[in-house]
């Protein structure tokens, strides 16, 4: 909810009405619940991303820094888009990295250091985690919810993180 001036001056409640899309009440709880894990997910992993963007120390360090700056922004346009998704239900966001951290389902990892190539592989793991995760995610709200248009969004955030993750683990050394 937000606040804002009447014409007398008075604080009043904002609240944007909750859209009608043909699904439950339900259904649209759980799937803003698996919307909000999901864009948790992206902005913690572009968090991480900017860390290795920032701090990564390799021969190789050019073009490691533009692919990740590449995908730094691809991340934050692709959390704008679930943001936006979930405001289309009349629910409000989450934004702080609090927020986020209590929802995502990578672990987190302090910056301020110079990182390796191994950074890479960190970044390729937690791609990998989200790509299972959303499997699941994309089967709930297509299927339990009946939100194919939830479940659409999802499908492109995950063929996006295997696209990143592919491009990533092309940097690491063949084990």
């Amino acid at each position: 909810m937000s606040k804002a001036n009447n014409t007398n001056g008075n604080t009043k409640t904002m609240e944007m009405p909750r859209a009608d899309m043909g699904l439950s009440g339900d259904a649209v709880e759980n799937v803003v619940s698996t919307l909000t894990q999901a864009l948790a997910d992206i902005q913690v992993l572009y968090v991480k991303t900017l860390n290795v963007h920032w701090n990564i120390v390799d021969p190789s360090f050019y073009g490691i820094h533009i692919l990740l700056d590449e995908q730094y922004n691809a991340l934050k346009a692709d959390g704008d888009a679930v943001a936006e998704r979930i405001r289309g239900y009349g629910v409000p966001v989450i934004g702080s990295m609090g927020e986020f951290l209590e929802q995502t389902r990578l672990k987190e990892k302090a910056g301020g250091q110079t990182v390796g190539i191994e950074a890479l592989g960190e970044l390729v793991a937690d791609h990998e985690t989200i790509i299972r995760q959303l499997r699941k995610d994309i089967d709930s709200c297509d299927e339990e919810y009946g939100d194919q248009g939830a479940a659409d969004l999802l499908t492109g955030q995950l063929q996006k993180h295997q696209d990143m993750a592919w491009m990533l683990r092309s940097f690491l050394p063949k084990s």
